[in-house]
């Protein structure tokens, strides 16, 4: 019969394995706590920057539907000289996240709508500014609808390329 110290897994007893889980696994984990806490620290640290980075995108992009949403009221009122525009069953909702808003320019220019103030490095493509159109194109089926509306903001405010723009919007009506 094999002796529990002779470093056969399966044909291991189970005080072999009673020793492995409560006396050496722990001296081996004290042994090599130097180098795996340091490791750990920085994963959990990875972990929550992207749940950060991820709240501040969802943040600014309800912020935007916001903005856009005020700026078409604002345009009404304006146009019609009159009060609040009714809110019809056709309106598009404000947290509607497949609703393509085009905002007329000139709305946007009165009311400062702009790209949310999203930054290259808040974007899920790595070196985006670096990239043309068609490394971007195939990149965006993968990415979920908050981080494909910021890359929407994103180009139109910087590039505009009609090929990017193109496939977002038909990525964003879904099927």
């Amino acid at each position: 019969m094999p002796d529990a110290r002779d470093g056969i897994g399966s044909d291991r007893s189970p005080l072999g394995h009673v020793l492995d889980l409560f006396v050496f696994a722990p001296l081996g984990l004290l042994a090599d706590s130097h180098t795996l806490v340091p490791k750990l620290a920085e994963s959990g640290r990875q972990h929550l920057d992207n749940r950060v980075q991820l709240a501040r995108m969802v943040g600014q992009f309800a912020v935007q539907q916001g903005r856009q949403h005020a700026a078409k009221v604002v345009a009404g009122l304006r146009a019609n000289g009159a009060g609040p525009e009714p809110a019809t069953a056709s309106a598009p909702a404000i947290d509607d996240p497949g609703v393509d808003d085009d905002v007329d320019e000139s709305v946007a220019a009165r009311v400062g709508v702009d790209d949310g103030g999203i930054a290259e490095d808040d974007l899920a493509i790595p070196s985006y500014d670096s990239l043309a159109a068609s490394q971007v194109v195939p990149r965006l089926d993968g990415l979920s609808s908050i981080e494909l509306e910021a890359v929407r903001r994103y180009e139109e405010a910087h590039r505009g390329r009609r090929t990017v723009l193109g496939k977002i919007a038909i990525l964003q009506q879904g099927p």
